[in-house]
């Protein structure tokens, strides 16, 4: 029984058609093959396979996975030849086309200020465009979820002839294997290798000790680190300030006994300023 396919089943077609181009593209990254000249290559193996399921299905390789196909919308009848030729330019030439504006955006963004000005709202316009008509057709008040059938002037409907081959089910499913590969293994976009990152260097100089101690506002006779805290005091006035405080006077940090200094225990002096004290 044929009818219009639903929301999910219109959107499910449209990703796995983006999927398949993330995969092939996924794929030739991991075998190191230059990426110049990759949209070219994918648009015109793809022109081939959709014109031959466009001639046999009446529908695009993705729509006859999902056992769906195309009619007129003028007529509701089976595709004509102009219609398919249509067809195939909403399927392959203006995707293209769209991709290598982003592309060049991308590569042009700091240097044409044309496409910096203009590109992003340009953009934003189309996917606008693109949420519209989906959001129009589940409500029932479109005949078609994107502006490509629009201007190939034809209609999905459900109930068609499945491309059962067993090769495309299995691209298929290699398909979704790659993307979620890639997904898993993906980096923010523009965020670099840790492997490219260099060491940072050691520091071109050291910090010193502080110029007085907290407590008698000093400087540090026998400097010594409370470890609870890392401040530096005095020996003697940390020693004090401990045996009637259980805290660091600085940080209020509580102290362990075993935080508690000795007069045997070693200090910080003036050539190992980053020592600290174990206790």
């Amino acid at each position: 029984m044929s009818g219009e396919p639903s929301i999910f089943e219109a959107v499910a077609q449209e990703g796995l058609d983006a999927v398949l181009r993330e995969a092939c593209q996924f794929i030739a990254r991991t075998l190191s093959l230059p990426q110049k000249g990759f949209s070219e290559a994918y648009t015109a193996v793809q022109a081939v396979l959709q014109w031959a399921h466009l001639r046999g299905y009446s529908a695009s390789l993705t729509e006859a996975f999902y056992g769906l196909h195309r009619v007129s919308a003028a007529t509701g009848a089976k595709l004509t030849q102009s219609e398919m030729v249509r067809s195939l330019a909403c399927l392959t030439l203006l995707p293209y086309l769209r991709q290598r504006l982003h592309d060049l955006f991308l590569e042009m963004e700091n240097s044409s200020w044309t496409l910096r000005t203009f590109y992003p709202s340009f953009y934003c316009l189309l996917h606008l465009v693109d949420l519209a008509c989906q959001v129009l057709y589940s409500l029932g008040l479109t005949s078609a979820h994107s502006p490509y059938l629009y201007l190939a002037g034809v209609r999905l409907r459900s109930g068609g002839q499945q491309s059962g081959m067993a090769l495309g089910r299995l691209l298929a499913i290699i398909a979704f294997l790659l993307q979620f590969l890639r997904t898993w293994y993906a980096r923010p976009e523009g965020a670099p290798s840790l492997l490219a990152l260099r060491s940072p260097g050691p520091p071109s100089k050291l910090p010193g000790l502080p110029r007085v101690c907290p407590l008698c506002k000093k400087s540090p006779a026998q400097p010594t680190v409370l470890p609870v805290s890392g401040v530096v005091f005095c020996q003697e006035c940390i020693l004090d300030h401990l045996s009637s405080h259980p805290f660091c006077p600085v940080t209020r940090y509580p102290r362990l006994h075993s935080h508690l200094p000795h007069q045997d225990c070693p200090v910080v002096n003036n050539t190992h300023t980053h020592s600290m004290l174990t206790f």
